[in-house]
Formats: structure tokens, C-alpha cells, sequence
């Protein structure tokens, strides 16, 4: 089962303090390694929203099969000093499985489900 978590974040008047070529500087040092290390396990994808957005600036958008691997990955980023040094906030955190109600008869009920069907029309509303 792949787990989405999507969190919002919001990036503190001391980031836009830097410029720019500062703040591609210390995503490399510092942010691009946390992700590095657990993209076996986890991927992340990352969004702008502070045009459209009041409550937060930026959304990250993460897959993962283990719940843990979501874990570790926040415990290591609350060590990194975007976050130490106040730089930015994690807001609020969203996890949902993209149609979970498909995978309830085979997990719950023991009734088999047809993957190759079920992957065909992932795309499905309903």
C-alpha cells in the first residue's frame, strides 16, 4: 500500500532574508542530503503555494509503502538547521491512500483483487 502525505510548510521572513544563490547554497548543504539519504524509501516532491495560499507557503508532497520511512524522514529534517535555525515551519501533515477502498476486500475480507485492473483505472473518480 503506498501512503501519500502531503505537508504544508511555511518559510520564515529570515529564508527570504537570504538570496537566492544563498538559498540554493544551503538547500545543497543542508535539505538536499536529509532527502538524499531516505529516496530509496520515500519520494518527495515540492510546491510553491504562497501565491494562492494564505495559511502556508510552500507544500511537500511525499509516496511512501512504510509510515516509519515518513518518520524518520521528519525526525531527520528536525534536526537539519532549516528547521533548528527557524527558517521554516511544518504546518500541518495530510496522509491518505490514493483509492484506499480497493485494497478493503483483499486486506479485511481475504477476497482477492485484480491488480492488474485495479492499476488500469487508478485514475478513476470512483
Amino acid at each position: 500500500m503506498t501512503y501519500t502525505i502531503l505537508l504544508t510548510c511555511d518559510f520564515a521572513p529570515s529564508w527570504l532574508a537570504f538570496s537566492r544563490a544563498e538559498r540554493k547554497r544551503y538547500r545543497a548543504e543542508h535539505v538536499l542530503p536529509v532527502f538524499a539519504r531516505h529516496a530509496g524509501r520515500i519520494t518527495a516532491r515540492f510546491y510553491d503555494s504562497e501565491s494562492f495560499h494564505a495559511e502556508f507557503s510552500d507544500l511537500i508532497r511525499l509516496e511512501t509503502e512504510r509510515l516509519e520511512h515518513y518518520f524518520l524522514l521528519i525526525e531527520e529534517l528536525r534536526d537539519c538547521p532549516l528547521l533548528v535555525e527557524g527558517h521554516v515551519e511544518l504546518r500541518e501533515s495530510f496522509i491518505a491512500v490514493e483509492n484506499g477502498y480497493r485494497v478493503i476486500p483483499e486486506a479485511v475480507l481475504g477476497t482477492p483483487t485484480d491488480t492488474a485492473a485495479r492499476r488500469s483505472t487508478d485514475k478513476e473518480l470512483i
